[in-house]
């Protein structure tokens, strides 16, 4: 007990250091933009959740050269049911340019103690931390720039509860290749994913190992007049993985959980287009913007196949048998993103503020290629339906602040 309090009080103690730290850091810079935002992300019976933002950047130009430095932390606190956890991201940058080539630097976190998701079943786990990088030199030719690039991210969890079985993740290293180029107006983008997740039990020993690949690819133009920007983009993902693993006797020792012992293997693959538009229109203090997303996954397809063992007790009789199922639930859906921003910007005391109001609107769909219709307590689902559509006319609004000094 001692030992947890004095480990809460030295994560206290390092957190008002290192914020103090940040402030006298960007106080001493030429210029200093702060950004404060609330997200209200999703209420319901259950709970609510809400997305906390802190930005602080600044740049500024030595001739013809241009630096660039920046914070970001993010807080998230949601106590939905499906939902469960309140977690700290963290994002620290630094870029440099001038008229020939350029770098960019940066460097993530990611902490809670607990996340927990309903879906089904309850899954859920402990003691997460996550780190990230990612390091870009983009060179200049007149209108023309490449810039290659490369990304990691690397994570953990103490341990974890499946429903079905107890187990931890491990994700030692996940690497990121890619490479941009941009002529005029055009811009091209493509970069490659590729990485192993692992499931641990509580003694460390393997249970599950998950690889796959993920490749995405982007095009995308840009227009600007006076007072409008327009930028439309189209690009494509494609995901190709591959698991398998086995819960025994052996690795899950418990006297009576689980009940089930499982040996598994199979692969997942899936192609989505990428498709959207950002427009924006500026005038005097006045802003306002659309950020138009979406996703469709035109081909998602898998299988599974698993044999499984029953317990032989009092309670099981040891009986064993096998399954292969499809994996489609992806296959043909799509998710639309509308996000519409209102800014306006203003002086006080030569003190340059911004505010702004947002709402963005999610629209998940289907294409059903199934025409039967399925019975069901037509008052129940009248009262579910009517719940979630009041929850998800107020999600995603977020308002927040910006001040120039």
């Amino acid at each position: 007990m001692l030992k947890c309090a004095g480990r809460l009080f030295c994560f206290v103690k390092m957190k008002k250091f290192f914020f103090a730290f940040l402030f006298f850091l960007f106080a001493k810079l030429y210029s200093l933009e702060v950004n404060h935002s609330v997200t209200h992300l999703w209420s319901d019976s259950s709970g609510s959740a809400f997305l906390y933002n802190w930005n602080l950047k600044d740049d500024w130009f030595v001739k013809n050269q241009n630096f660039y430095i920046g914070a970001n932390i993010s807080y998230l606190d949601s106590s939905v049911d499906y939902l469960k956890t309140s977690a700290v991201k963290g994002d620290f940058c630094a870029e440099y340019s001038n008229e020939f080539f350029g770098f960019h630097g940066d460097f993530g976190f990611f902490s809670t103690d607990a996340i927990s998701i309903r879906a089904d079943n309850i899954y859920s786990q402990q003691e997460i931390l996550g780190f990230n990088g990612k390091i870009a030199i983009p060179f200049y030719i007149n209108n023309f720039s490449i810039k290659p690039y490369f990304g990691f991210f690397s994570g953990e969890t103490e341990n974890g509860d499946f429903y079905w079985f107890y187990g931890n993740i491990k994700n030692p290293y996940l690497g990121q290749y890619g490479i941009q180029l941009t002529y005029k107006n055009h811009n091209l983008d493509g970069f490659f994913v590729a990485g192993k997740t692992f499931i641990f039990n509580n003694e460390n020993s393997e249970l599950v190992n998950i690889f796959g690949k993920l490749f995405v690819f982007t095009y995308k133009q840009s227009w600007k007049s006076e007072h409008t920007k327009f930028e439309p983009y189209i690009g494509g993902v494609f995901f190709y993985g591959d698991f398998s693993g086995a819960v025994t006797d052996k690795n899950q020792s418990y006297f009576l959980y689980p009940y089930k012992y499982y040996k598994m293997n199979g692969n997942i693959n899936a192609f989505a287009v990428l498709n959207g538009i950002f427009f924006e229109y500026k005038k005097y203090n006045f802003c306002f913007s659309v950020d138009f997303n979406s996703v469709f996954f035109t081909t998602q397809a898998g299988i599974y196949d698993i044999s499984w063992k029953y317990k032989r007790n009092l309670f099981f009789d040891g009986s064993v048998g096998s399954d292969s199922k499809k994996i489609d639930f992806l296959n043909l859906t799509g998710l639309i993103s509308i996000d519409c921003k209102a800014e306006y910007s203003f002086l006080i005391k030569k003190v340059g503020l911004n505010i702004f109001f947002a709402k963005d609107f999610l629209i998940p769909f289907k294409i059903s290629t199934n025409s039967s219709s399925r019975g069901g307590n037509k008052s129940s689902d009248n009262n579910k339906i009517s719940e979630f559509i009041l929850s998800w006319i107020f999600s995603g609004i977020s308002g927040g602040i910006s001040i120039l000094l």
